[in-house]
Formats: structure tokens, C-alpha cells, sequence
């Protein structure tokens, strides 16, 4: 069913997976009415056995010539129930890479040809059978690139079973094949076959959640292409009441899936009483229940909503003038401007009696001035403020602001920090010159340039701010920046993200720091150099790396958009992503070593790894 978040709005769609399907439409009609939204079932009898496309000379095994439909119709649904209502299965025998040519032949046979009656349907995609084990997925990989060349804008899921892979010998004709829990990586298995696809963006990964679910290793799978969760039956347990839910560690992981809006089905049969067409219905309503308990979005999450995953380039406030849309999102922070009074007041608070004179430098539309006006206003502490801004379609808006009684300590200086001469100096300068790795906006530039406005005991909020690199992994967003182009300059660009399909492979490290005013001793040098050392957490891709800041505004009061010391509900900022032209195999007890530099005056960024 299609199950909708009584506040947000938000949907997911929950639906059931059935061995044998012998009347589809009955089928259909009963999962409709126990609340199931689709049904993922064969697409053909699973005991269809076709013939290879050339006969195997090193058996006696004769060529299966056959003229019987290979499935049933497609008329017996209607184009849309066919889209909707059903994803179908590829038969559960199909093994590419067996040492068996016959069987290798005729896997290969049926899965093109399956793929292709599926493309006939319009499904929203098939789900192959999962990857065998200790195989290298190298014909299976061409298959699959075969099958999606012919039929762009078909989604084929890979099953991947979290307990274990694939077992049987397929030397022996064996074409089923079993679960087996141990230590076996699923991960390397996907991974592997993904490289062979060159991250295909139409190959995704249909995730089966077992009884027994590994404690370790479950965030990297936020970085790969899971369309899918296939929930295994007979990972439910009949709580106090005795109706099905969930272990906690399976809810858990669970609700970290819904965020990414992948479909949910119900699969296998359960050792339970609870049977038939009723116990799944509990199933589906059950998993439900679990999304309608989703907490509501709040302010922040509304608003990133739209820019997940989607790359933008950074702004240039210096070189352009932004428009007044922008203004007004970044004045729509919650967070942001807060902290900022809170700041100026903590200055203030520390000139009680005096008068002080304030330089706002890259004033904006304003908010920064009301800021500091209300943190006079707090205080008690008289401030005369000088508005600075180059951008003269800003400055007809501060204009207008400053004929207002309330404004009346306001002085607007339509001019370039950098090449203001003052006729008097500040006590205080404050500005909101960050990007999202701190220094990618010429902040360190900017203001080392306006320092001469400051008396020589002044003071700049922010002090000082700190950028952060961590490793990461997103075949989203190496394919939202291979969609750009395959250049060197689409593909060695950073670009501000809000990194919705990523694991961060290792926690966040620091990078530079800037701090201000600089002392006249200092030399007035931004260039960097620094080398990281990572220690991955799980073996991983590793496509990019995110970038983040922290920054001191005044004394304890501070910003960030690093993870771990998140300024929460701001979201004025998001990281910034420096993507790899050549993803890099990470493994776990592996060290990733990274250099990063900024160079000044041209100010590039550059980031390598080894």
C-alpha cells in the first residue's frame, strides 16, 4: 500500500514478494485488498528451462528447442497495472559466471530475453537473482551492460542478501541456491559487480533484511543505490500482544531507509502461526505504522528537501552580485543570525558605558545590521554602524531601511571593503563572508584587506573558523557529477551539496585554520598545505571527500556545518563535495592519505588522494 505520513505528506510504497504466481490477476486483486501497493514476483515459471544460443560441444547435452509462449501475456493486465502493480523477478536459476558453459549460455539467453519482456511491459524495473559467490561477476556484469545499452531507462535490481550470498556448485548442474550466515562481504560483492557496470545509474540494489542482521557494516549501504528493502518474514517477532514487529535493530535500520524513499516489500514465509494472505497483511500494516511514527520534518528539513543530492556551484559574492531570491533564502536561517547577535552582544557586554563603533562588512539586505542593532538594544551599549556593501542593488534596500527612526545610528557606505578608507575606525567588524569550506569564498582575503578599518585593539566576529575534510562515498553524486560531463574541469570542481545518499567513510579532520584580526607580525600569507591520514571504518568506495567549517564568532559562541559539532536547524551552508574523477577502493584495515592546499592569491582548491 501506499502508505502516506499524516503530517508531512510524505509517502512510501509497501508491497509483497511471492514465489509462484499462476494467475496474476487474482493475485493482484488479493494483495489490493490486504493493502499491498505492488507485488514483486517471477516473470517467468521458475522451472522454464530455455536453451543457449550455441550448442556446448564439450557435453552430450542436447539443444532445447522450444515454441510454447516462454510467459504468460501481457494483455492480461493493462499497460498501467503491469507498470504499477508489478516488479518483476528474473528466474532464480540464471548463473552467468558458472563454469558450466551450457548453463553460462543459457543463463546468459534468459536474462536478455527476460529483460527485454520486462522493458515490453514498461515495469518499473525486474530484480535478477543474487550474485554467486567467490564468482568475479564479470559476465554477469556484461550481461547486465548489454541488456541496459538495448533497453535505456530500465532499473534492474540486484538482490543483495545481507546474511550471506549465493552457495551451491554450479559445476554440478545445481540451480538453486541457499543462505548461508558467516563472514562472507556482500558488500565486496556488490561493489565489485557495480565496478564491472562503471556505477550504471540504472542498476540499483534490492536489499534483503534476514532474521538475523549483521551489527556491523549496515551505514555504508546509504552510499550505494538501494531502491529496495525486501523485509524477510521471518524477521518479525510477535510482541506482548501477539502481533508481529520487528527486532529493534531491524527498526532501526528500517526508519534510516525510509529516508531515501525506497520501496518496502514483505518477502519470504514466516516460521510463525500468523499465515496466508492475513499474516501478510499484518506485515504490510505493520511496516506502516513504523513510517506513520516517523517524526515530522522540522523547518531545516523542509528546506533542504529540494537541494538533496543536487550540485551546485559555489556562490562568488566577491566577483557577482547575488540576487535578491538569495538574500531572502539565507535570511530565512533560524539559526544563523542568532548566534550572531548573541555574539555581538558578548562583545558588547564587554564595553558597558562606551561607545562603540560597529563595521558591518558585506552588509546584505541587512540582517546582520538588525542583529547588531538588537544586540545594542540588550545590552544598553550605544553603537554607530557603518553598513558596508558593493553590491548596488543590496544598497537600495539599506538605504531605504536607514530612513527608518530605527536605523537612525546607521550610516550605508555603498563601496568594496577591500578599497574603503574610513574615516574612522572600528572597534568591532563583523561579517558573514564563510563558504562552505570556510576559506572557498576569500573570507581570509577579504578581511585581512578591510583590517585596516580596525583600531588597534579591534575585533572581528568570526575570530577565527577552521575547515574540515572527510572521506566519502555517494554513487549518487558520482553520477549527478558524471551527468555534467566526463572533463577534467566538471569532474576535478567542488560543488555545495547537501549530501543526502553518502557515507562518510571516516570522521571529519581539520584542514586550515584562518584567524582574525591577524597581528601586524603575521605575515599575510593564505596559502596551505596539509596531508590527512584516514582509518576507514568499513571497507568502502571512496568517490570524493565532503568539506566543513567550524567557526568562533566571539568567545564561546559558534557556527558549524561539521557533523559532529552541528549548529542544529541552520541551514544557511551546505558542504562542500570535491568529487574524485576515479573512485578509489577503500579497504578496512587500510589507511587513505590525502593532501589539500589552497593557493593564494588565486585562491584554487585542490585535493589528492593516495
Amino acid at each position: 500500500m501506499v502508505v502516506t505520513h499524516r503530517e508531512t505528506g510524505e509517502q512510501i510504497c509497501v508491497g509483497l514478494e511471492v514465489q509462484a504466481l499462476p494467475s496474476i490477476r487474482p493475485k493482484l486483486e488479493a494483495m489490493e485488498a490486504i493493502g499491498a501497493d505492488f507485488v514483486v514476483g517471477p516473470l517467468v515459471h521458475p522451472r522454464y528451462e530455455r536453451g543457449a544460443s550455441e550448442p556446448d560441444f564439450s557435453t552430450d547435452a542436447p539443444r532445447i528447442e522450444r515454441n510454447d509462449p516462454f510467459t504468460r501475456s501481457d494483455m492480461e493486465l493493462s499497460s498501467s497495472e503491469w507498470s504499477s502493480g508489478f516488479i518483476g523477478k528474473l528466474s532464480p536459476w540464471i548463473r552467468c559466471d558458472s563454469s558450466s558453459r551450457r548453463l553460462s549460455l543459457m543463463s546468459e539467453a534468459a536474462l536478455m530475453q527476460e529483460i527485454a519482456f520486462a522493458k515490453h511491459l514498461a515495469l518499473r524495473a525486474v530484480l535478477t537473482p543474487p550474485i554467486t559467490r567467490g564468482c568475479s561477476g564479470a559476465n554477469f556484469a556484461r550481461a547486465l551492460l548489454s541488456s541496459l545499452s538495448l533497453h535505456p531507462g530500465m532499473n534492474i535490481w540486484v538482490r543483495v542478501p545481507l546474511e550471506g550470498s549465493v552457495a551451491g556448485n554450479p559445476d554440478d548442474g545445481d540451480l538453486s541456491y541457499s543462505r548461508e550466515e558467516g563472514t562472507s562481504d556482500v558488500w565486496g560483492d556488490w561493489n565489485r559487480l557495480s565496478t564491472l557496470c562503471d556505477g550504471h545509474p540504472s542498476l540499483g540494489i534490492a536489499l534483503e533484511l534476514p532474521a538475523n542482521l549483521p551489527k556491523n557494516a549496515l551505514k555504508r549501504w546509504n552510499g550505494e543505490p538501494v531502491c529496495a528493502l525486501l523485509v524477510n518474514a521471518n524477521a518479525f517477532v510477535l510482541n506482548r500482544h501477539g502481533f508481529p514487529v520487528l527486532p529493534r535493530r531491524h527498526q532501526e535500520f528500517v526508519r534510516e531507509m525510509f529516508k531515501y524513499k525506497c520501496y518496502i516489500a514483505v518477502s519470504g514465509r514466516s516460521n510463525s502461526n500468523s499465515e496466508g494472505d492475513r499474516g501478510a497483511q499484518q506485515y504490510i500494516q505493520y511496516l506502516g505504522y513504523l513510517f506513520g511514527k516517523q517524526p515530522a520534518s522540522t523547518e531545516a528539513e523542509r528546506f533542504e528537501a529540494p537541494y538533496q543530492d543536487f550540485l551546485q556551484s559555489p556562490l562568488q559574492p566577491l566577483a557577482d552580485n547575488l540576487e535578491s531570491n538569495v538574500y531572502e533564502v539565507f535570511e530565512k536561517d533560524p539559526v544563523k543570525y542568532v548566534r550572531y547577535r548573541e555574539a555581538v552582544a558578548k562583545y558588547l557586554e564587554t564595553r558597558k558605558g562606551e561607545d562603540v563603533v560597529i563595521m558591518v562588512l558585506g552588509a546584505g539586505r541587512g540582517p546582520l545590521v538588525k542583529s547588531c542593532l538588537l544586540a545594542s538594544q540588550e545590552t544598553g551599549v550605544k553603537v554607530k554602524i557603518y553598513a558596508v556593501e558593493k553590491n548596488v542593488n543590496a544598497v537600495v534596500t539599506l538605504r531605504t531601511l536607514a530612513a527608518s527612526p530605527a536605523w537612525s545610528n546607521v550610516e550605508v557606505i555603498a563601496s568594496d571593503m577591500r578599497v574603503w578608507n574610513p574615516q574612522e575606525k572600528a572597534d568591532l567588524v563583523v561579517s558573514e563572508l564563510l563558504g562552505s569550506f570556510g576559506d572557498n569564498e576569500l573570507s581570509p582575503e577579504c578581511l585581512d584587506g578591510a583590517s585596516k578599518c580596525l583600531k588597534e585593539n579591534g575585533v572581528s566576529i568570526p575570530s577565527s573558523y577552521t575547515s574540515f575534510l572527510a572521506p566519502m562515498s555517494s554513487s549518487k553524486l558520482r553520477n549527478e557529477v558524471r551527468a555534467l560531463g566526463e572533463s577534467i574541469a566538471v569532474m576535478e570542481t567542488p560543488y555545495v551539496v547537501k549530501i543526502h545518499s553518502g557515507f562518510e567513510i571516516s570522521p571529519s579532520k581539520e584542514c586550515f585554520t584562518f584567524t582574525h584580526p591577524k597581528k601586524e607580525s603575521t605575515p599575510r600569507d593564505n596559502s596551505r598545505y596539509v596531508k590527512l591520514t584516514f582509518h576507514p571504518s568499513e571497507s568502502s568506495m571512496l568517490t570524493g571527500l565532503a568539506g566543513y567549517f567550524e567557526a568562533v564568532l566571539y568567545d564561546d559562541v559558534m557556527i558549524s556545518i561539521r557533523p559532529e559539532s552541528f549548529s542544529e536547524g541552520m541551514f544557511s551552508w551546505f558542504p562542500l563535495y570535491f568529487p574524485l574523477r576515479t573512485p578509489l577502493p577503500v579497504e578496512l584495515a587500510a589507511k587513505s592519505r590525502f593532501t589539500s592546499g589552497e593557493n593564494a592569491p588565486h585562491r584554487r582548491s585542490g585535493t589528492n588522494g593516495a
